[in-house]
């Protein structure tokens, strides 16, 4: 009977703070995004000569084991988040090595493949948030207690993380998810507020990076100059495409033209264009509104909280979130190159999907009032 009790006052605990909008935004998006596989994912399987369901069964797989993952990582405590990310970490960063020994895809070593392919720098990212979070708390702790040389020593290891994170996936290559990293790195410094001579050195850092990735990568060389000149090429076809499949959508979509099936990326890095398609402009619209309604209401909470490894940590994840959305869209829009970056929730992807569920999974977890505040016994 007790052991009864514990669980349901458990439980109760749980459900009571958990922050249900966001929850069943989530659910929502997950929901769009199983209708857009459904419409968009057999032009893809059946250019591929494969049968016109196997992406549709693939993802139906994906979205079971993530909701599944989204609701477990949300009963967590500060403990076991600031505990499971750490050993998490080390497992993620050896397999992110590990890709160097398996045949490369499109000339790129990214995945891991055991039967199916798993993405270790997809489901790093939730982690990779957390534990910069936990070293920059550290720094803060020890600059107000003024050990500056225990201060340092953290800073080095900050910047040594991300060097080693950052080492492997240049040399992938993937940029953009190099660039993704960056971005919940830079924001979370920011955020912690360190020196500016730290933040301005680590940014020019960043930049010195891109700058060499252009001229030492030839994959990325060419990326953006084929972007830049508008040649012939298959990514410039894609896009011109994505935007005809916009431009004729109009507001309430099109199911006359299909141009989606014109797409060869349609499922993944074009699916913004296909649902202006189906459902069209407006709706797409509205959509995207909710989805940045809900990150609005994330950085609104972590605005509240006392926990400085909550307030890291959170924006670390939420900034990665947006950065996501916001690359693919401008994508679709021929704004910026391809970035071969999935729109959370919607496009097809195993690694991305499970990686937005943990996402959203450890940001509710962290959001919840009995672990957002800021008393010792719950860090």
């Amino acid at each position: 009977m007790f052991i009864q009790r514990t669980d349901k006052s458990r439980l109760a605990k749980w459900w009571f703070s958990l922050d249900k909008a966001i929850f069943v935004e989530t659910l929502f998006l997950i929901g769009i995004g199983v209708f857009m596989i459904f419409a968009a994912s057999p032009y893809s399987a059946i250019r591929g000569r494969l049968n016109s369901y196997y992406y549709i069964n693939k993802y139906l797989g994906y979205v079971g084991i993530g909701i599944a993952i989204l609701v477990i990582s949300s009963f967590l405590s500060i403990k076991y988040i600031k505990r499971l990310s750490v050993i998490g970490f080390f497992v993620l960063f050896l397999c992110l090595l590990a890709t160097f020994f398996f045949e490369p895809i499109k000339g790129s070593r990214r995945w891991l493949k055991f039967g199916i392919s798993i993405q270790p720098s997809e489901i790093l990212k939730p982690i990779f948030a957390i534990v910069i979070a936990l070293i920059l708390v550290r720094i803060k702790e020890f600059q107000t207690l003024d050990d500056k040389k225990r201060m340092r020593n953290n800073i080095f290891l900050l910047i040594g993380i991300m060097a080693l994170v950052g080492g492997v996936l240049f040399f992938q290559p993937d940029i953009g998810m190099l660039t993704t990293f960056c971005m919940i790195f830079f924001t979370e410094v920011f955020v912690a507020g360190l020196a500016w001579k730290w933040i301005f050195g680590l940014v020019g850092l960043g930049v010195s990076v891109l700058f060499m990735a252009y001229f030492t990568l030839p994959h990325f060389y060419n990326r953006i100059n084929q972007f830049l000149d508008k040649s012939g090429n298959k990514d410039h076809y894609q896009i011109e495409k994505a935007l005809q499949t916009i431009k004729e959508a109009g507001l309430f979509g099109s199911h006359t033209n299909n141009l989606k099936k014109m797409i060869p990326d349609v499922h993944t890095d074009f699916i913004f264009s296909a649902m202006v398609e189906e459902m069209g402009s407006l709706l797409s619209i509205i959509l995207l509104i909710i989805f940045f309604m809900m990150l609005i209401r994330i950085f609104n909470i972590l605005k509240e909280k006392k926990n400085p490894f909550v307030i890291f940590a959170g924006t670390g994840i939420a900034t990665y979130f947006t950065f996501q959305l916001f690359v693919n869209i401008c994508s679709n829009l021929a704004l910026i190159p391809t970035k071969g970056m999935t729109l959370p929730f919607i496009s097809y992807g195993g690694s991305s999907f499970i990686s937005s569920c943990l996402g959203i999974g450890l940001l509710l977890a962290l959001l919840q009032e009995y672990n957002g505040r800021g008393d010792k016994n719950e860090k």
